[in-house]
């Protein structure tokens, strides 16, 4: 009881198909999405889920019930680092870890008369930014954590705006998933206007798919390549992403949404380039180096993970 007392302060969160071209519910947007059916219940609960998992969303569903966004914000501003927000933050970690697709249609989810999850969401991750290490941000900000290989880009006009004028979509190999178990599943839209065949995703192997805009900056400040109109992402090269899913917009029937690296105070912006084996973390943001073996970094990367799934335990 104790537990679920504590995880009254969770936020967020089935077959999903990933396409190209203008969301339906937005069609000014041209983009990469996400489609998934409409949620039928919530909390989305299911008998597979760990246990964790389940108490992180009757917990979020309890506040989202009969709390208001004042007193959520005002609860997690008191807390320290204690037992409290150490709870919230491993099973808010185990809900996004299960599905992160599912986490961000919950966290978004709106009924009359309760509160959306992602108040308490965006409460639960400016706590944690204000308070820990760049390296808890991205571990609980990110609901994706990959090794990916890039087989190629693609550049798409987005919305009109200095913030995000075009963006690239990045179609990779799938080498190994950190968090994240729910992948979604790319689907060839027949109405294909942002042109999915030009990716020739079947020749190349590519099974998973993310963007960013070629406007976002690097720790606030450097620009999002190499400062040669090279972009980040390089194509036959390995990475360490951390991405998240985010909404774009809902209709009567389905939920859409696309993915976006994480970290906008990240020297890489949440994508570790990893060379001759190596994984380059310019700002030394894990506190592991510079350039740090790939073997090594995910076995420190675990055992970050670890303190927080298995805090308490």
């Amino acid at each position: 009881m104790k537990n679920l007392f504590i995880l009254t302060v969770i936020a967020l969160f089935a077959m999903t198909l990933c396409t190209f071209t203008q969301v339906p519910c937005q069609p000014n947007s041209k983009s990469y999405f996400v489609r998934l059916d409409n949620l039928r219940d919530s909390p989305p609960l299911s008998i597979g889920m760990p246990y964790e998992t389940l108490i992180g969303y009757i917990a979020a569903d309890s506040v989202c019930r009969y709390s208001r966004a004042d007193h959520v914000n005002d609860f997690i501003n008191r807390q320290t680092d204690g037992d409290t927000i150490r709870y919230i933050m491993k099973h808010f970690y185990w809900m996004t870890d299960y599905n992160p697709l599912l986490a961000e249609q919950y966290s978004s989810y709106y009924a009359e008369g309760r509160m959306r999850a992602d108040f308490i969401l965006d409460d639960l991750l400016n706590y944690v930014r204000r308070n820990y290490p760049i390296s808890y941000q991205l571990l609980l900000e990110s609901y994706y954590i990959l090794h990916i290989r890039v087989n190629q880009t693609f550049i798409v006009d987005s919305l009109p705006g200095p913030l995000c004028r075009n963006m690239t979509v990045v179609a990779a190999s799938l080498l190994d998933t950190i968090k994240g178990q729910i992948i979604p599943v790319i689907e060839e839209h027949p109405n294909n206007s942002v042109g999915i065949e030009d990716l020739k995703l079947q020749s190349t192997g590519a099974n998973f798919i993310f963007n960013f805009c070629n406007q976002w900056t690097r720790a606030g400040k450097d620009p999002l390549d190499d400062r040669m109109g090279n972009a980040w992402i390089k194509t036959n090269t390995e990475y360490i992403v951390f991405l998240y899913p985010r909404m774009i917009c809902q209709d009567a029937s389905h939920f859409y949404l696309t993915i976006f690296p994480s970290g906008l105070k990240s020297q890489t912006h949440g994508m570790f380039p990893i060379i001759d084996g190596n994984v380059q973390d310019l700002g030394n943001e894990f506190g592991w180096g510079t350039s740090v073996p790939l073997p090594v970094f995910k076995q420190n990367l675990q055992q970050l993970i670890d303190q927080i799934r298995f805090y308490g335990n």
